[in-house]
């Protein structure tokens, strides 16, 4: 079962969730769907659950993370409550679990995109050399409910971030551990209604903040995933 984990703060989430449902439909997809939200949401179908958020929390790392945390599917892709998602996401499973695969212990891709999110973690390595490192970001990660499990402390997202930075960290670690990231192709999201929640943009600086100290850390001793600063 493949479990869609959808953090929300807007009513355009009932828009999302019918159109996973239609497109599920299309690819014949045995999926969940799980919401972690402050507002009192209703649903009619029974692949809907939704988690009540701690109304003190502010950004959509730690509702990732419950609805994580509630799920049952042996896979998981992330999404937002203002994005229509590609049919071809639905097959995750499938891609995560292809020869494409082999050899690799973190079973972990982006969906989004038609090929790749053009955007990067631009931060220097060691001090004593010129080299920059840059890793594409996977802003929306999908995979393997074990790898989370076994090789990312249980959790999708290190939970010293709010909203900004923590994908980057996720891209970072994985990159550090020998494995670049992973784009699951044609698998374009719909921005057309796209929006933006201040209080989330309002951590940016205190984020990539956290972002340049856990880099920094890495790069001199061996730190855990889900590592706090």
């Amino acid at each position: 079962m493949l479990s869609i984990l959808i953090p929300s703060s807007r009513e355009t989430v009932y828009r999302c969730v019918q159109h996973i449902l239609q497109v599920s439909e299309s690819v014949n997809t045995d999926l969940e769907i799980i919401i972690c939200s402050k507002e009192r949401l209703k649903f009619s179908s029974s692949k809907v659950k939704v988690v009540r958020e701690d109304i003190d929390n502010i950004g959509s790392i730690k509702p990732i993370n419950q609805c994580f945390s509630e799920s049952q599917g042996e896979h998981f892709l992330v999404t937002c409550d203002d994005l229509l998602i590609s049919p071809r996401a639905m097959l995750v499973p499938e891609f995560v679990e292809s020869d494409f695969f082999n050899g690799r212990k973190f079973k972990i891709c982006s969906i989004g995109y038609q090929v790749i999110h053009h955007c990067y973690v631009p931060y220097e390595t060691l001090e004593e050399t010129d080299e920059k490192i840059t890793i594409p970001i996977l802003s929306f990660p999908a995979g393997s409910r074990n790898v989370v499990d076994t090789l990312l402390d249980g959790v999708i997202f290190n939970e010293s971030y709010k909203h900004i930075a923590a994908d980057n960290w996720l891209s970072w670690y994985l990159n550090s551990n020998g494995e670049s990231p992973v784009f699951m192709p044609n698998t374009p999201m719909d921005y057309s209604f796209d929006t933006r929640a201040e209080k989330s943009l309002s951590v940016r600086e205190r984020d990539l903040h956290s972002l340049k100290e856990m880099i920094s850390l890495s790069q001199t001793k061996d730190i855990n995933y889900n590592y706090k600063v």
